[in-house]
């Protein structure tokens, strides 16, 4: 995922809020021609429908989210249990 569109902000310093921002760009943007606005948007256009296309083709594998969020869970448990104990366990899990 990009996060380039998220900017860090100084220490205090408060978050525009969307409607105080869309109105100076919606002037901005009726006053351009038609030829400028294809222009403007041309760039993102591109990206967007790469986007879309990259993710209809994409499959989520189920079973193998599933088996790495069970690994995932039994290694924490694991964890949690070796350090309660304070000595090796040995682990089974059923």
């Amino acid at each position: 995922m990009n996060f380039s569109h998220y900017i860090a902000l100084p220490e205090g310093a408060l978050r525009h809020k969307l409607h105080e921002l869309t109105k100076p760009i919606a002037a901005q943007w009726a006053k351009m021609t038609p030829e400028e606005q294809v222009a403007a948007t041309e760039d993102a256009m591109i990206k967007l429908t790469e986007h879309r296309e990259n993710k209809s083709l994409n499959r989520i594998n189920v079973p193998l989210a599933a088996f790495r969020d069970t690994r995932a869970t039994l290694s924490k448990i694991e964890k949690e249990v070796r350090s309660t104990c304070g000595r090796p366990v040995s682990v089974t899990y059923l």
